[in-house]
């Protein structure tokens, strides 16, 4: 438990108890003197007993932190943490929205188990931006502050995938990629791959996934320079013979490697290359409408299960709804109107407004409220998005929905495609049509 600050760092009480052990007599054994009262420490007022209620707003509460509720203690601690007058002023706009949250203990909690990060910057070590928290060795709990920072204002706001990625591929290159081969990839990776990571293709939305893949790219590109070298060929000699013997003992790269060959034709660095990719007439897997059936019943009237993956199970399940999609749903897409007793809820889903029958608009209501509520590791209140993630202001990623929606037995892809059969039987083939191309 956090108590005071000493150059820079946290110590508990114990340990002040130590540093400021000043007997004025020689102590009886095993006897401790009380320590004297610095500046600065946060610990419990002295004479202040339950029944006096909060320290600081005097109000009855049912918990105390140093003699104080959750909301005042969670000032007092902010405020502790951070001694610099200039740190405070930068972070004000962090202090006042953990402040109003919904969860002030959640958020007291979090904050005495990581305070070295808020210390740093509060104490003037490390300056407040973006720079600074890229210079730290990666961890959730920095990029959870840094969405903090960013959600509140604090920093500006930034493509987080695209910086994700320059870190990850400076990384890659020093650690995890022969020498003669690193100024290729790089090049490939800052003039192909971040410019779509920037500006996605068909103004589509950035996910999780775009990160993947350009990840995925560059481990296949590097795959196919590491099997080149094992051959003696160098890059600018590579036939497609050699792009066909690779694919044929690394079949699961065709899709992967395409790019890195369109690239480098295009750049002049190779001749002419390109993956022939097999042709398969077989369809892709879905679910059997038996199964399809059983599932949407459960993700319906199943109250066992997260509110949050009912709606996205049902989505999928009842109108073919893409997963991405689905995860960037707001709070303002969801409205309800009330005609008497009986109310109608609409959903905004792409450019169509669906009218939710009964059962499915209760979820969807139920996920509303639930996702205003942050997570543990998230101080803030997210209620800009209706499936909040763990990161202040950032949906629920596509990898960990697909995650959940899979211990359902619904795996998103397969899912979706028997949803589309089962709407192909009855809706009109040009409104189908319309609907695949607005996914």
């Amino acid at each position: 438990m956090p108590f005071a600050v000493r150059n820079g760092s946290v110590i508990c009480w114990p340990c002040h108890r130590a540093e400021h052990d000043t007997p004025a007599r020689t102590p009886a054994p095993g006897f401790r003197s009380r320590p004297e009262r610095v500046a600065g420490d946060l610990k419990r007022p002295a004479g202040w007993k339950r029944d006096y209620g909060c320290h600081d707003c005097r109000a009855q509460h049912p918990r105390y932190t140093y003699g104080r509720c959750d909301r005042c203690a969670l000032a007092a601690v902010f405020d502790h943490l951070t001694p610099s007058p200039e740190a405070r002023r930068v972070l004000a706009p962090l202090r006042d929205a953990l402040l109003t949250g919904p969860r002030p203990a959640s958020s007291l909690s979090w904050l005495r188990k990581n305070p070295g990060l808020l210390i740093a910057m509060g104490t003037g070590t490390i300056p407040v931006d973006h720079a600074a928290l890229d210079a730290l060795p990666r961890s959730r709990t920095t990029e959870t502050i840094r969405g903090q920072l960013v959600a509140t204002g604090c920093l500006p706001t930034r493509n987080t995938y695209a910086a994700d990625f320059q870190c990850w591929l400076t990384d890659h290159l020093a650690t995890a990629v022969a020498a003669d081969h690193r100024l290729v990839l790089h090049e490939y990776g800052t003039w192909r791959l971040l410019p779509r990571i920037h500006r996605p293709r068909d103004s589509r939305p950035q996910t999780y996934s775009t990160l993947q893949y350009a990840k995925t790219r560059i481990r296949a590109a590097q795959s196919f320079l590491t099997w080149l070298a094992g051959h003696d060929t160098p890059l600018a000699r590579a036939t497609q013979a050699d792009v066909d013997d690779f694919l044929t003992g690394n079949p699961q790269h065709v899709g992967a490697l395409e790019p890195f060959l369109r690239w480098t034709t295009r750049t002049g660095k190779t001749s002419k290359l390109a993956c022939r990719k097999p042709r398969s007439d077989q369809p892709k897997p879905a679910l059997t409408a038996e199964q399809r059936w059983h599932l949407l019943r459960r993700v319906l009237h199943d109250d066992a299960l997260e509110p949050a993956d009912r709606l996205m199970g049902a989505l999928i399940l009842a109108y073919a709804a893409p997963l991405t999609k689905i995860l960037l749903l707001r709070t303002d897409d969801l409205r309800a109107t009330h005609s008497g007793p009986t109310r109608d809820v609409y959903l905004t889903l792409g450019e169509t407004e669906i009218h939710l029958p009964p059962v499915l608009d209760q979820l969807a209501i139920q996920q509303l409220k639930r996702g205003r509520i942050p997570h543990s590791g998230n101080a803030l209140a997210t209620g800009r998005w209706l499936f909040p993630g763990m990161k202040a202001g950032q949906p629920l990623s596509h990898a960990r929905a697909t995650v959940r929606l899979r211990a359902l037995g619904l795996p998103p892809g397969p899912g979706r495609a028997r949803a589309l059969l089962h709407l192909a039987a009855r809706v009109e083939a040009p409104l189908l049509a319309q609907a695949r191309r607005r996914d």
